[in-house]
C-alpha cells in the first residue's frame, strides 16, 4: 500500500485541527500555579532561603527576608505562599506578600461607604 495523506472525509480519518481540538479539550485550561495561594511545608531552612514543598514536582524557595527579621518557621511548619516564578536552578520562587493581600473587600467597601455618607 502506498503512503498517502489521510483524508478527513474517509471513515477513521481525522484532520490535524480535529486532533488538536480533542487534545486541548482533554487537557483543559488549567490555572497557572502563580494565580492562587497554596499551602506549603518547610523542608529545609538555610541562612538565605526556606525550601518549601508546595505539592508540585519541584520545591520552592522563599527568601528569609520575607519574615522581616522575625522568627523563622522551622522544618515541618506549614505556610501559605504563592508562586511568583522560577529561579535559575528551576525552583519555584515563592512569596508571602501576595497571599497576605485581603481576599474580602467588604471592610474596604464599608469604610468607603461610611466616608462617602459624611
Amino acid at each position: 500500500m502506498a503512503d498517502r495523506p489521510l483524508d478527513p472525509e474517509e471513515p477513521g480519518g481525522s484532520s490535524f485541527g480535529d486532533i488538536l481540538s480533542e487534545f486541548e479539550q482533554s487537557h483543559g485550561a488549567q490555572r497557572a500555579p502563580e494565580v492562587e495561594g497554596r499551602e506549603g511545608t518547610v523542608v529545609a531552612v538555610s541562612s538565605e532561603y526556606l525550601i518549601v514543598d508546595v505539592g508540585l514536582k519541584t520545591e520552592g524557595v522563599l527568601e528569609v527576608g520575607a519574615f522581616g527579621g522575625g522568627a523563622l518557621p522551622q522544618r515541618g511548619d506549614k505556610l501559605q505562599v504563592s508562586i511568583t516564578g522560577r529561579n535559575a536552578e528551576g525552583y519555584y520562587l515563592l512569596s508571602k506578600v501576595r497571599v497576605a493581600r485581603p481576599k474580602d473587600w467588604s471592610s474596604l467597601e464599608r469604610a468607603t461607604s461610611t466616608f462617602e455618607s459624611r
